[in-house]
């Protein structure tokens, strides 16, 4: 009874994310800094990206964390073409003597987004520094 009530609420959860655009999750993986004067410590950069069927909702959150404070770095990147051609809207985030960082962007309204992209980064004198970016076609 239990692996069927489950089973329902995967298969509720896979067609609400049809019907309402794609929002997924990609993670890169766990970072290792290069190292300072305390040694080395662990972070990671996430972003979460939407493919909607409606115009103006495509839209990139992306963030940064760490194990340990320094400064952190998050830049959120959305490509869209309008008459113009190709372009891309951003959004950027530093926070010092922090272990977090979050920044998001939106395409204009009425236009569509083909690409999601971000990128990372975290620099400390005790810790060193590490970076890696993300990006999804859609």
């Amino acid at each position: 009874m239990k692996k069927i009530i489950a089973l329902v609420i995967v298969l509720v959860l896979a067609i609400c994310s049809i019907g309402f655009g794609m929002a997924t999750r990609i993670a890169t993986a766990v970072q290792t800094s290069s190292g300072g004067t305390d040694g080395t410590t662990k972070g990671a950069g996430y972003m979460n990206y939407t493919n909607s069927s409606s115009a103006g909702k495509d839209n990139t959150t992306a963030s940064t964390s760490s194990n340990a404070k320094g400064t952190v770095k998050v830049v959120a990147k959305v490509h869209y073409t309008d008459g113009s051609g190709n372009q891309t809207k951003e959004a950027r985030k530093t926070n010092a003597n922090s272990t977090y960082a979050q920044a998001s962007a939106t395409v204009p309204s009425g236009l569509h987004g083909y690409m999601s992209s971000s990128s990372h980064s975290y620099s400390s004198p005790e810790y060193g520094s590490w970076s890696a970016s993300l990006s999804k076609d859609y």
